[in-house]
């Protein structure tokens, strides 16, 4: 999917199939904009290590919201919560 948007609550969905699953179509989708593998699964662990850090340290009372644009040679994504924190 070149667009997608997830949640996540707590650190244990990073865990869950569905984030996984999330993960896999992002890294797919940054191989298919000409990312190499290595390149591909390097973003995808930022975009992970991102999204982890966002549900321990933020405290927030609602999800954190993540999200990837991929297109031709670019890929984007983004982390953001509202809690505590820059």
């Amino acid at each position: 999917r070149p667009i997608e948007f997830t949640t996540v609550w707590v650190e244990s969905d990073t865990m869950e199939p569905a984030w996984e699953n999330f993960l896999q179509r992002f890294e797919r989708s940054a191989k298919s904009a000409g990312f190499t593998e290595d390149t591909a699964l390097n973003l995808q662990s930022a975009l992970h290590e991102m999204a982890t850090n966002a549900v321990i340290h933020s405290r927030a009372s609602v999800p954190a919201l993540v999200g990837y644009a991929v297109r031709d040679k670019s890929a984007m994504f983004s982390v953001v919560d509202v809690g505590q924190g820059i």
